[in-house]
């Protein structure tokens, strides 16, 4: 089965990991775990763009890790129902986002937002990841 876009996917019983290099591991697990993902290409630069938008609907969920990576290092924005929470930059050495959130709580019609800015000065292609269970 694809995933398109913006779509969630569940899985009772494994869990998404991606290594520092970039390599998806699944994990066995005990508890659901839900991914949003979210695709960008073509992004000119020094642009703030959005790479992942979603909005939780129904009972609370836990926010556990963002994972982005791209063609090109970049700032990378999480915002909260639209109030910018943190900023973490990759670099040319590390250019893939590996974010714990600690279990970060997003309640019913909260929203998180992704966005990113790069500063290479032709366009680049994302992609980010969003884990969350129940």
């Amino acid at each position: 089965m694809a995933i398109i876009s913006g779509q969630t996917a569940a899985s009772v019983t494994k869990t998404v990991l991606v290594d520092a290099t970039g390599k998806v591991y699944t994990v066995p697990g005990t508890s659901e775990t839900y991914l949003v993902l979210g695709t960008l290409t073509t992004v000119p630069t020094n642009t703030l763009s959005t790479v992942l938008d979603f909005t939780n609907s129904g009972t609370d969920i836990k926010c556990s890790r963002i994972l982005g990576s791209g063609t090109a290092n970049a700032e990378w924005f999480i915002y909260i129902n639209d109030i910018l929470k943190i900023i973490q930059r990759t670099t040319a050495a590390e250019m893939s986002l590996n974010l714990a959130m600690d279990s970060f709580i997003l309640a019913n019609t909260d929203n998180i937002k992704v966005k990113l800015k790069h500063y290479r000065t032709s366009t680049q292609d994302f992609e980010c990841t969003l884990n969350y269970g129940r």
